[in-house]
């Protein structure tokens, strides 16, 4: 959809194939940032969900089914640095992610 959609049929300005791509690449690249984000979200346990020895099982298998890399170095595969501290310093790394792409989709 990326490729069907970035495109400078109404651009005003001449845009190269080069910078769009560029554009292509910085949209894809902060979904699966999200997507890792999310990830790392979802599995994070509460204490509400679930009783202490469930709970104590729980924690060991996500540990051992999904190592998890520091949340910096996660961001920085796919974000510029800039970015990737702007989004460390928001409470809620997902939501934030979003409104950067609504942004920049809203700008295009």
């Amino acid at each position: 959809m990326i490729n069907g959609f970035v495109t400078d049929e109404f651009s005003e300005e001449e845009i190269t194939e080069e910078e769009l791509n560029e554009i292509r690449k910085r949209l894809i690249y902060r979904h699966i940032a999200w997507l890792y984000r999310l990830k790392r979200q979802l599995r994070v346990v509460k204490s509400w969900e679930h009783d202490r020895a469930v709970n104590k099982r729980y924690r060991k298998y996500i540990a051992e089914l999904f190592p998890s890399e520091d949340p910096e170095t996660e961001l920085k595969n796919f974000l510029a640095d800039e970015e990737v501290q702007r989004m460390l310093s928001m409470k809620n790394t997902c939501t934030q992610l979003l409104e950067e792409q609504s942004k920049d989709l809203k700008a295009l």
